[in-house]
């Protein structure tokens, strides 16, 4: 008998040591969760960001991505911004022992899309700079650069319309919209353009009547501009022609030229134009900022088959 209570003493012993780990075992508390977060800039679109996490313990995730968006995404994603600007993307995550944060800069930097047109439904209006930037003017077209070259110069230093002849055409803008559209308002009624334009489509006027000419082929006319203008960017085109280069080294003549421009940024507008009116539509956009462009615009002078000059001009939003 003695014997028998002394076996049920030690299984009860080992339950009840049993039931004690059982039950610190259920007891303890879950490690509190930690995370960091990387986040780059996808190569193949500068507005989305690669999202990689390192988190342990974590249940759950809240997410801000510094533009206003808030989302819940477990792990490794992608978030792609509307527009450029600093962001700072932060992440919390929790557990029922607490919670863990991490954040990471990002910066996006705006296409030459939203450089020309912005974000908002009205689209950005550009004017032509008063003040023009060193290497504006106009010359001669090269083979396959563009360089100033005198007697062209447009007075960089001074008031550039004035100096052929327009000082009040710089109330023409020009507006870029990101769905595609365009539009032009010449101000007071008359649109910058090249003497040939405004003489081809008077039918040959003589200037005075319907258009006014001024120095180094450029005029003003009044001219319509389409309701349904629409524009479009090509980063890597190339623009091969054959000119007639007006040289100032053969004062009257035009030499025949081929010329290559490759891998420039073209703007091409539909049903209007951009900067100034021309029978061509040949704007080349060598620098831009969100502040700033200076584009090349190709040109004819005097003969309607062929550009002949380029004009360098500094635009600016309004």
């Amino acid at each position: 008998m003695r014997n028998l209570l002394k076996f049920f003493s030690v299984i009860t012993i080992v339950a009840i040591f049993a039931a004690g780990f059982t039950s610190c075992g259920e007891d303890e508390p879950m490690p509190m969760p930690t995370v960091k977060i990387l986040a780059d800039v996808d190569p193949d679109d500068q507005y989305t960001v690669n999202i990689t996490v390192q988190a342990t313990d974590a249940t759950s995730y809240s997410w801000e991505y510094g533009d206003g968006s808030v989302s819940g995404e477990m792990g490794n994603h992608s978030y792609t911004y509307l527009e450029s600007g600093n962001y700072t993307i932060k992440v919390t995550v929790t557990n029922e022992s607490g919670t863990a944060t991490s954040s990471a800069p990002v910066v996006i930097v705006p296409d030459i899309n939203e450089m020309l047109a912005g974000v908002d439904a009205a689209g950005k209006t550009w004017v032509m700079s008063t003040t023009p930037a060193a290497n504006d003017g106009a010359g001669p077209l090269h083979p396959t650069d563009f360089d100033i070259t005198l007697p062209f110069a447009l007075v960089p230093e001074g008031d550039a319309l004035a100096y052929v002849g327009f000082p009040d055409e710089y109330d023409n803008r020009f507006t870029f919209k990101p769905d595609g559209s365009f539009e032009v308002d010449n101000g007071n009624g008359q649109n910058l353009c090249t003497q040939i334009f405004a003489f081809v489509n008077t039918g040959g006027a003589a200037p005075g009547d319907g258009w006014t000419k001024g120095e180094l082929g450029f005029a003003t006319m009044p001219w319509a501009i389409e309701n349904n203008a629409t524009w479009s960017v090509d980063e890597d085109a190339t623009i091969a022609l054959e000119v007639m280069s007006d040289d100032p080294a053969t004062p009257s003549e035009y030499t025949p030229l081929s010329v290559s421009y490759e891998g420039v940024t073209q703007v091409s507008v539909t049903g209007g134009y951009f900067g100034i009116l021309d029978l061509s539509n040949y704007v080349i956009i060598e620098n831009i900022t969100p502040d700033q462009m200076q584009a090349v615009i190709l040109m004819h002078t005097e003969i309607p088959e062929k550009v002949s000059i380029f004009a360098r001009i500094t635009m600016v939003p309004e």
